[in-house]
């Protein structure tokens, strides 16, 4: 709290100002791997971590647009993914009330057939 008090001859005035200290931390997420990925297996786990974020009803997981279901333990977010061929884009959205932060990942299924 900060008081300002002026005086003069003809009067005096008070003035307060409180101020709220707010800790607030915002979200942060990154991958696990590379935000680019080539791969021959359909099954595939995406892995990132996040900081000041406390519960899985905070984070959000999608593949092509579709919510997938994932794990949400000590920070870290695990997904197991079905791709399709080409083209995978996976979207993980966190956000509390100081903020939000949003990684994508493309993942590119090519499955290689032995002639």
């Amino acid at each position: 709290m900060f008081s300002i008090v002026a005086i003069r001859p003809c009067g005096r005035d008070t003035e307060v100002l409180n101020v709220f200290y707010d800790d607030c931390k915002a979200p942060s997420l990154s991958f696990g791997q590379s935000v680019s990925v080539i791969t021959n297996q359909q099954q595939y786990e995406v892995l990132a971590s996040t900081n000041n974020i406390e519960n899985a009803n905070q984070i959000s997981v999608t593949l092509n647009g579709n919510n997938v279901p994932f794990n949400f333990d000590n920070n870290n977010v695990r997904a197991k993914v079905s791709l399709v061929n080409g083209n995978n884009i996976v979207k993980i959205k966190i956000s509390n009330a100081c903020g939000q932060d949003e990684r994508t990942q493309v993942i590119d299924y090519d499955p290689c057939l032995v002639p």
